[in-house]
């Protein structure tokens, strides 16, 4: 059986065997990179945002002088994750909220509601 070797002149051949061995330095060095961005991106995936809309206080004059504050009771919030990007979205005067797909966020009612009527929360 006949073996093939490279002629001493070959430098093309040896060239080419010591950059596969730096660019499996290159390969194990980037393997790392994205391991790591994949561990930030998983840890940011999981983390849950709580969307916080302000209660509404109103001021009752009575007849006599006093007064009289009513604040509205913080709705009930639901856990949802997020289906697609939502960039400035408003909710009620001044309320700008941004969220990411994959996110999880812990959401008055009404507003997780509005998002799933409009596909824009997984499961529910």
């Amino acid at each position: 059986m006949a073996t093939t070797r490279k002629a001493p002149g070959d430098v093309t051949g040896r060239a080419s065997a010591n950059l596969a061995v730096e660019h499996q330095k290159e390969l194990a060095a980037r393997a790392n990179e994205l391991a790591l961005l994949n561990a930030v991106e998983l840890e940011q995936s999981q983390e849950v945002i709580d969307v916080i809309v302000p209660t509404q206080k109103r001021v009752n004059k009575a007849a006599d002088g006093t007064e009289q504050i009513e604040v509205d009771q913080p709705e009930e919030t639901v856990l949802v994750q997020i289906a697609e990007d939502i960039t400035d979205m408003t909710w009620g005067a001044g309320n700008f909220h941004s969220f990411k797909a994959g996110q999880r966020a812990n959401l008055p009612r009404s507003m997780a509601n509005w998002l799933a009527e409009r596909g824009y929360i997984w499961g529910m």
